[in-house]
């Protein structure tokens, strides 16, 4: 959460974690899983580390010490798929090939299990709403739930509709909608508005593949799809029907893609070996490609502050890559963090433009109460 570490999970039966505060990263490994990890993700306090493995457990690591040390949550009868945390820490919610995901309590002495079940296929993909009140899952049985975790016991509500499995979904930042991705002949996502009596879909229909990924923008006004049909799409929600821009240009299947955290930039990942930036400040989106893989690149995210992407490879290799801000953006920083208007001087020493090239290069007057620079 901090951007200074990395987490890698690997057909090794490994993850590590990488720390990035020095002149090169290095790697605390976590080991003891007995076959591959498929999947890992941080606390929200960046403290701990859940990992899914294909070994049937997952496992709960605290790196507060001087070594990372684990406790095993087992009960599943079939490879987990994923695994997260709870946005308030307390809670892990796992995804079983076993047909059932589980939501483990953290807060005793040991972890105790509530088991969601009811698909009638494997659950590939599970996660916590943003008020930790809510879980969705994701299925190959062509379905989605929603389970409700207020009550005695879990209640599922079932979003039913796609021809084909379900490969993802995730949840809008205000926890109202879902989107769902599907894969096979489907080749749609549908969006879910969850604040009525039962659920209603808008299907996102263009893709001509399947849709391998799908999620919110951080204001959840747009949706960005990734597709085996060599395309990602960001769909703008504002309207009354859905409107989508395509991202294209990669030569392989899509299988990743999401928003920075300012929302003015996507990540793709492909198969191509490449990913690639996708600038949406202006009328047309254009891309950046990140090259140095010699595999297809499987996974690629942003740091939380937004400055550097970890790419993933099915080379063995993972890239960090620094994105350097534009002058627009620099500039708009800086007048973020002005406490007081600066001289033309000072305006050429820091490499701002001069707004009014007429102006008299004397000092200028300090912001004004809606906080400009007087003209």
């Amino acid at each position: 959460p901090d951007s200074r570490r990395i987490f890698t999970a690997s057909w090794d039966d490994t993850a590590r974690v990488w720390d990035l505060s020095g002149a090169k990263p290095t790697a605390t490994i976590l080991e003891g899983h007995k076959r591959g990890v498929m999947a890992a993700s941080f606390s929200p306090d960046g403290r701990r580390i859940v990992t899914a493995s294909w070994d049937d457990t997952a496992r709960v690591w605290d790196l507060s010490g001087a070594k990372p040390t684990a406790t095993i949550l087992e009960g599943h009868k079939g490879s987990v798929r994923a695994a997260s945390f709870s946005p308030d820490g307390r809670r892990i919610v796992t995804a079983s090939f076993d047909k059932t995901a589980r939501v483990w309590d953290l807060s005793g002495a040991k972890p105790t299990a509530t088991i969601l079940e009811g698909h009638r296929g494997p659950v590939t993909a599970a996660s916590f709403s943003p008020d930790s009140r809510r879980i969705f899952t994701a299925s190959w049985d062509d379905t989605a739930r929603v389970w409700d975790l207020s009550g005695a016991k879990p209640t599922a509500t079932i979003l039913e509709g796609h021809e084909g499995l379900v490969s993802a979904a995730s949840f809008s930042p205000d926890g109202r909608r879902i989107v769902t991705a599907s894969l096979s002949l489907d080749t749609t996502a549908r969006v879910w508005d969850l604040s009525g009596a039962k659920p209603t879909a808008t299907i996102l229909e263009g893709h001509e593949d399947s849709v391998t990924a799908a999620s919110f923008s951080p204001d959840g006004r747009r949706i960005v799809t990734a597709s085996s049909d060599k395309t990602a799409r960001v769909w703008d929600l504002s309207g009354d029907t859905p409107t989508a821009t395509i991202l294209e240009g990669h030569k392989g299947s899509v299988r990743a893609a999401s928003f920075s955290p300012d929302g003015r930039r996507v990540v793709t990942a492909s198969d191509d070996d490449t990913a690639r930036v996708w600038d949406l400040s202006g009328d047309k989106p254009t891309a950046t490609i990140l090259e140095g893989h010699k595999g297809m690149v499987n996974a690629a995210s942003f740091s939380p502050d937004g400055r550097r992407i970890v790419t993933a490879s099915s080379d063995g290799t993972v890239l960090r890559w620094e994105i350097h801000p534009d002058i627009a953006e620099l500039a708009a920083l800086v007048r973020s963090r002005l406490t007081r208007c600066l001289s033309s001087a000072q305006r050429d020493q820091f490499g701002l433009p001069v707004e009014d090239a007429a102006r008299p290069r004397d000092l200028i007057p300090a912001p004004d109460a809606s906080g400009l620079c007087p003209r």
